[in-house]
């Protein structure tokens, strides 16, 4: 007996209201909690922390360095910027719910003894509640009644579990309910606790001491659409965020890219160089004003404090002068360029199927550009999940075609269904008709399966229940495309299924209307590997059992063999599907048998039992139907095809060639799945396959060491490994993994058979976290959820099986062939468009921080700086952003997209993580400290001796500074394009513009501690300062020439640098050949192969 707090009581009319209204709220705030709630959510940014502490500082008057009021509108943007996107993001979702809440319902009214109209929100638990054809359920409800006379509804769950096909719903017996009607309707109900679980719900009707039991197939959900019938009256036990929808809406799970990861890590060493550089500036002015030997300094405010004192202050000082290291904009356009990616993405027409691709997680989009190990499910990914039936074999012989081919043949008939209507194969519709053992074949599949039966043209809408009058009209719907193409085979061979109800299924016959009588349906799960249906047959009126299921599960339950004959027909038939097997072909095994009626009501009454139970229901269900489907006979086998989607053997060799690892995991034969490893080449009829068949710890053990023994490790040999489920239930052991992942390093891929969801998830996670790689999984049905969530990236495919591995999935697409460009061309794009935009936000802040700093030995380290106080606050904001985002988001980084489809070894510049690294992050740091060098030195040293006041020299320096960073935007750049040079001289042209109308702005002067009035214009009108820019400029770039000189010079590169060069001269000569239209594409031209940052080795495999 399960304990009260187990489970939730429910009874008709009764005023719950301790439970959960129908109301729904999936904002995030409330108009009084928007600000504080706000500011907690961005304020849990350590970022955020270190700017507002630096704001802190200048506030208090012995540390004010920059002018008070300016110095707070970088953060207030930033802080203003997020909380109005979350506000506008929380106002389209408060709309979305108010709309959903005000949708109205029929509700009954026990007292008024109707129906009234009641807004979704006002729905409590125990109401009941009248659904129409075609609406949609406002809460989770137990069926009362419904419209079909059977007792029969139909559930569209598409918007629920993503699942297409329609599900079939049952009344359950409910105790005097014909009788009394609704007006005397007085039931109470146990249902389980709410929870997410979509594929159980249990629960009992309590009656006279009595229970009757509830299963998943007596509810209709929140969000589900009826189908098929008039109405349906239903009684409320879950409302509003008790519902399995809204338990379910959690939102995607957070991820954090491994280039943001790394980037955390630079952060904290650029924190590490601020405080070295404060803590020398604090100890140079200590030293400096100890110089003095008590004496007043020159040009500093008197000091009466201890100079230690003055020191400890500047530490502070130099911290808010200095604290440009860490940028305050790097955030906010990290995630804006990120958006813009993504954007391009979506456009692209290469991945535009029915609808463009779904982004679920932005913040990884750059972890497409570093794959190493891509794990796949296979039917539905690799194959199209569109099953044709192909054959069988059935009293020793097989009968149809065997043989596979890719595509769908014009011949074959697609229903409104989605099943595929097969050709007819004669040898096979002769023996329907005069083999024994073929009639109870085909009998087998049309009765034993799910199937539900409408017409054509009236899917989705009520219908009537009677016998269709046009056979050639009729529609199955079916939530396995596996029986979907069974029933339709037999169909073509004149075994018709005509309708099924919970008591009996109609079948046309060889012309002859039967009707088997239904006793118990036993439904299929992943422990028996089976599922069985126990009818009475209509001529000889014996208790039948159909069984079907995988070819392991139905030997193991046949009888002992009571002669020769059936010796041979098992072994025959086993042969036979291990020939449909190789060909790649999907196999079930067919049984049946007799029951004696004291067998049946043994077990029924045991099923019934095991069906009452609360927890544990699944459990005992599978082993009281695993008691009955023993003592088996054998009928045969089934042999169909699902076939391989166009392009997979290309997809699957570009990524190899571009150094991921693929594996399958799928739940397959392992005969199947060598079959499909050969038909998508992902290995060669010359490759050495290794296989591990075990069953138990030590067998496991041996083997691993036997094929370890055989394999020299360290290398990547030209083998592939086979294994199966019930082997790789020990390899994952803790004392075997290691040997297991060993092993796995030298072949060129695997594949895993007959594997169980949980299995796939424990795969990608040991793989993920053993070998600390970057892991993209691949999937398209619900059996592929926990796989996806457990790998880096999880890529949904939108195919038959329904959403549900989208809605779990960080990007979608369409078809297979698409991961191709999506992982190659997108993935290594958008990796080193955000890599590269990273090290040059901390190059360039590098470089203006260390202006400053340099500026420090010249003025006595008194924390001064060079330039106008609104320079320094704009500096990230105006002067280098117009070039970052357009360099950024449209760089081609190694090459076109066919370009890389036809090399897609330039991906393993991602793989390797040669672009963000410590050895380029140290590389950007220097060449930021040389080019602010050669800027300080050469300027200082052309105005030695003059009387240049500083802001002059400050309004130069600062000129000069933004110039070179535009200059290296291009320089660094592999594409230049017309936009990219407009944006960038464009930016210094308007700098130069704003420093001399800055310097006429009047009202100005009285926020900051100078006068900056005609600085520039002194400056610039000045022929030095055009010497020192060109000076510096040359200065600056002569390491890249002299490095791309030495390239040049070396065969291996010496192509590609001939190559960059003549596109370069074709961009001067033409700059117009920018604009030509180039499916989504910024069309480009390289200007270099190499990059100095990355090394010369590193930049040409990558292309950079």
């Amino acid at each position: 007996m399960e304990k009260n707090d187990s489970y939730r009581r429910v009874a008709a009319f009764e005023d719950n209201t301790t439970y959960c209204d129908n109301a729904i709220c999936t904002t995030n705030y409330r108009w009084w909690n928007f600000v504080p709630k706000n500011l907690y959510k961005q304020f849990h940014r350590a970022a955020n922390w270190f700017f507002v502490t630096m704001l802190a500082l200048n506030w208090i008057p012995q540390l004010n360095a920059i002018g008070k009021h300016f110095s707070v509108m970088p953060l207030l943007i930033v802080i203003f910027t997020d909380a109005i996107k979350d506000l506008y993001e929380d106002i389209r979702r408060g709309k979305q719910d108010e709309q959903i809440n005000q949708r109205e319902c029929y509700v009954y009214d026990k007292f008024k003894f109707t129906y009234f109209k009641q807004k979704w929100r006002d729905i409590k638990v125990g109401n009941v509640i009248k659904v129409l054809c075609k609406q949609e359920l406002p809460a989770d409800c137990v069926l009362i009644d419904t419209s079909d006379e059977f007792g029969f509804a139909y559930a569209d769950t598409s918007l629920l579990d993503g699942e297409t096909n329609l599900k079939q719903k049952f009344l359950p017996k409910i105790p005097d309910f014909e009788n009394t009607g609704l007006r005397n309707l007085s039931i109470k109900m146990c249902v389980d606790k709410p929870n997410n679980d979509l594929s159980k719900l249990n629960g009992y009707i309590e009656s006279e001491g009595d229970k009757v039991a509830l299963n998943l197939d007596n509810f209709m959900l929140r969000g589900s659409e009826l189908r098929n019938t008039d109405y349906i009256i239903g009684l409320v036990i879950y409302a509003g965020h008790d519902t399995k929808a809204m338990q379910n809406n959690k939102g995607a799970r957070p991820k954090r890219s491994k280039v943001e990861k790394i980037l955390n890590t630079d952060v904290f060493i650029i924190l590490a160089m601020l405080l070295s550089m404060c803590s020398i500036s604090a100890f140079g002015q200590w030293i400096w004003l100890q110089s003095y030997d008590g004496r007043q300094a020159p040009f500093l405010p008197i000091i009466t404090e201890k100079l230690s004192y003055v020191a400890f202050l500047s530490f502070f000082v130099f911290l808010i002068v200095f604290n440009q290291l860490i940028p305050m904009s790097l955030y906010i356009m990290l995630e804006l360029t990120k958006v813009i990616q993504i954007w391009f993405l979506r456009q692209d027409l290469d991945l535009f199927g029915t609808k463009s691709v779904l982004c679920r997680s932005m913040s990884i989009a750059e972890d497409l550009g570093q794959v190493e190990y891509i794990f796949s499910d296979k039917t539905g990914t690799l194959t199209e999940n569109q099953m044709i039936f192909k054959c069988i074999t059935c009293s020793r012989r097989i009968y149809g075609e065997t043989s596979t081919g890719r595509g769908t043949p014009s011949e074959l008939v697609v229903d409104e269904g989605g099943g595929v209507r097969p050709p007819v194969n004669s040898e096979l519709l002769a023996a329907s008709t005069s083999d024994e053992n073929v009639k109870t074949m085909m009998v087998g599949m049309a009765v034993c399966n799910t199937v539900m039966v409408t017409t054509e043209g009236r899917r989705g809408t009520s219908f009537s229940q009677y016998l269709p009058k046009d056979f050639n009209r009729i529609v199955y719907e079916a939530e396995s495309p596996d029986e979907l193409s069974l029933v339709n085979a037999a169909r073509e061979y004149k075994f018709i299924l005509l309708r099924r109800t919970p008591e009996s299924c109609v079948l046309k016959q060889q012309d002859v209307i039967m009707r088997y009588k239904v006793l118990c349906s036993l439904p299929f799960d992943s422990s028996r590997k089976c599922m069985s249906i126990i009818v009475i047959h209509p001529r000889t009126m014996k208790m039948t059992m159909y069984t079907k299921g995988a070819d392991t599960a139905i030997f193991a339950r046949l009888r002992k063999s009571v002669s020769t004959d059936e010796d041979a027909l098992r072994s025959t038939t086993l042969d036979n599907i291990n020939k449909f097997a190789k060909k790649g072909l999907r196999t079930l095994a067919f049984a049946y048998r007799h029951l004696e009626q004291a067998e049946y009501q043994h077990f029924i009454m045991k099923f019934r039992q095991a069906s009452s139970k609360m927890e544990g229901r699944s459990e005992a269900i599978s082993k009281v139907c695993g008691m009955i489907e023993q003592n088996l006979i054998l009928i045969g086998a089934t042999g169909v095809e699902d076939k391989l989607q166009e392009s997979v053997p290309e997809v699957l060799t570009s990524l190899r060639n571009a150094g991921i690892v693929v594996w399958v995991l799928t739940g397959d034969k392992q005969e199947t799945a060598v079959s499909i490893g050969y038909s998508s080449q992902m290995y060669s009829r010359d490759t050495n396959l290794l296989y591990i068949r075990t069953s138990g710890y030590e067998e496991t053990q041996r083997r691993l060491l036997e094929l370890l023994e055989s394999t020299s490790t360290g290398q990547m040999h030209k083998q592939a490994l086979i294994i199966n489920g019930c082997s790789m239930s020990y390899v994952l052991h803790p004392q075997l993994r290691g040997l297991f992942i060993r092993l796995c390093q030298t072949c060129q891929t695997v594949i895993c058979c007959r594997v169980t969801p949980i299995q796939k998830s424990q795969i990608v996670s040991t793989i993920k976290e053993e070998l600390k790689v970057m892991t993209l999984a691949v999937g398209d049905g619900a059996n592929d959820v926990s796989m996806l969530r457990q790998a880096n990236i999880g890529i949904g495919i939108a195919g038959r099986e329904g959403t549900q591995a989208v809605m779990a999935s960080d990007f979608a697409v369409e078809r297979f062939e698409m991961l191709r460009k999506l992982v190659l061309v997108h993935g290594h794009w958008t990796y080193h468009r955000i890599a590269d935009f990273i090290l040059f936000f901390f190059y360039k802040n590098i470089m203006f921080v260390a202006l400053e700093f340099f500026y420090q030995f010249f003025n006595g380290f008194s924390g001064n700086f060079p330039q106008e106080e609104f320079m320094i606050i704009t500096f990230n904001t105006f002067w280098t952003t117009p070039g970052t985002l357009v360099s950024f988001t449209l760089n081609q980084y190694g090459g076109s997209r066919d370009e890389i489809l036809a090399d897609p070894a330039v991906y393993k510049h991602g793989r390797h993580d040669l672009t963000v690294n410590k050895k380029n992050f140290f590389l950007q740091l220097l060449e930021a400290v040389y080019h602010a060098a050669i800027v300080f030195v050469i300027h200082t040293m052309s105005n030695w001796d003059s009387n240049i006041s500083k802001l002059e020299f400050g309004g130069g320096l600062t000129a000069i500074a933004i110039f070179i960073m535009n200059v290296n935007l291009l320089v660094r750049s592999p594409n230049i394009t017309l936009l990219l040079f407009a944006s960038c001289f464009g930016t210094v042209l308007v700098n130069f513009v704003w420093l001399l109308l800055y310097g006429q702005l009047g009202f100005l002067y009285e926020l900051f501690k100078e006068d900056p009035h005609f600085t520039f214009y002194m400056a610039v009108k000045d022929p030095i300062f055009w010497v020192d820019m060109l000076i510096c400029t040359i200065l600056a770039f002569l390491p890249r020439i002299f490095i791309r000189i030495l390239v040049s010079y070396n065969p291996r590169y010496s192509k590609d640098f001939e190559k960059s060069f003549t596109s370069f001269q074709t961009f001067v000569k033409n700059p117009g050949n920018i604009f030509r239209k180039r499916r989504f594409e910024p069309v480009s031209v390289s200007l270099s192969e190499v990059n100095v940052e990355t090394g010369t080795e590193t930049a040409s495999e990558a292309r950079v």
